[in-house]
């Protein structure tokens, strides 16, 4: 059983979509968006539970929860909310769909919930809490009440206000202005430092974690890292996922045992698993360095290539940083040995090349501004390597 509502603000408020017609008049999109029930599989799921789910109510054993076979009727809803917005997702201008799996009992009560796809800024908690208030006529087996395993998605889409046809998105803005920072121009790179300015104090959550590493880290900005941290730390009570990876990302800098790292580390992947970059790139870091998990190279390199060609900005970074840092060390080793037992060096120009031009293609701002430079520093490179060993390239 799949049940798919949808959950929007606008200047009419929040509704639930009851058929198709009506969705394709609102504009949403998605296939079959209607509130019905079909048949979902569930297995092999990974799942947050709710220590408040169903109201309460005790788990149900799998043995007592009805199959999709003949003779059973899925259970029908009779009273579904829809989730409000949070607060700081209202802030943050986010999209996107949670889905929630449930039991529904014999006496029509959501038991057993869990958030199968969470979102950042508190609307996967939002759309679970909603869900745990829902009522439905029970399923039936020959006639009989059951309890029946289903899900719900709920989207979360912020429509436009019709009397601000001019407006810009905040996200669009905050990647203009990140691409301005990256550039050489004095100008330029001061106008990307006060939109930010601008939308961190509009309590734009990225904005404010964005602006904050950049203080706190001296990135592009005279080092502040009083201030850096407050802004952190204030985008970290909005939920912003960046932010709370890097809560975590220091906890595990200053933890003193391996439990302490191994906590720190899983809460970074569940913000990576609610769209953090930040936590991506730090995750693939570890693995690159392989101090605390075992090192696997190749396995960062292909994770920071996705999240690089998706244009996130401490992949675009970091992925580049690494390959340097790893070549530069390949250098020194292979100098120590004499010219016969080089062994050849791995390039990793070609990807980072095309992986940072695919996501310019896409569009990503910063992308533009830094693909040149890394195009122009990987010319060079073999040049260099010609220069001082002698060999027409180093490079394998």
């Amino acid at each position: 059983m799949k049940l798919v509502v949808w959950t929007r603000t606008g200047q009419s408020g929040i509704s639930l979509v009851r058929d198709a017609r009506r969705a394709r008049r609102m504009g949403c999109a998605t296939a079959g968006m209607v509130l019905a029930l079909v048949v979902a599989a569930s297995a092999g799921i990974a799942q947050t539970k709710s220590p408040q789910a169903g109201a309460g109510l005790p788990d149900l054993p799998a043995d007592q929860i009805a199959k999709a076979e003949p003779g059973v009727v899925p259970p029908k809803p009779i009273h579904a909310p829809n989730a409000p917005y949070t607060e700081s997702g209202r802030r943050a201008e986010y999209n996107g769909k949670a889905l929630v799996e449930f039991v529904v009992d014999i006496a029509g009560k959501v038991r057993n919930l869990s958030v199968v796809k969470d979102l950042p800024y508190g609307l996967g908690i939002a759309a679970r809490d909603a869900i745990s208030t829902w009522k439905f006529a029970p399923a039936t087996r020959n006639g009989k009440p059951v309890a029946y395993r289903g899900s719900a998605e709920m989207e979360f889409r912020l429509l436009p206000d019709p009397s601000q046809a001019a407006y810009v998105p905040k996200a669009q803005r905050l990647e203009n202005a990140l691409a301005d920072v990256q550039e050489s121009t004095d100008l330029v790179r001061k106008r990307g430092i006060a939109q930010l300015e601008q939308l961190a104090a509009d309590r734009y959550p990225s904005a404010m974690f964005y602006l904050g590493k950049a203080l706190a880290d001296g990135i592009g900005l005279a080092k502040d890292e009083v201030r850096g941290k407050r802004l952190i730390a204030n985008a970290a009570e909005d939920l912003e996922p960046n932010a709370l990876a890097e809560q975590w990302i220091q906890v595990f800098a200053l933890a003193t045992n391996d439990a302490e790292r191994t906590q720190a580390v899983r809460m970074v992947e569940r913000m990576q698993a609610i769209g953090s970059g930040h936590a991506e790139a730090w995750l693939a870091s570890q693995l690159w360095a392989g101090e605390f998990v075992p090192q696997d190279i190749a396995e960062a390199r292909q994770r920071l290539q996705a999240c690089t060609i998706r244009g996130e900005l401490f992949c675009l970074r970091t992925w580049f940083l690494l390959e340097m840092d790893q070549l530069a060390a390949e250098e020194e080793a292979r100098a120590k040995l004499a010219p016969s037992q080089r062994p050849p060096l791995f390039n990793p120009c070609p990807d980072l090349t095309s992986s940072y031009a695919e996501a310019a293609n896409r569009g990503n701002k910063v992308a533009k501004q830094l693909e040149p430079r890394v195009r122009h520093h990987c010319a060079g490179l073999s040049e260099r390597l010609s220069a001082s060993t002698g060999e027409r390239s180093g490079f394998r």
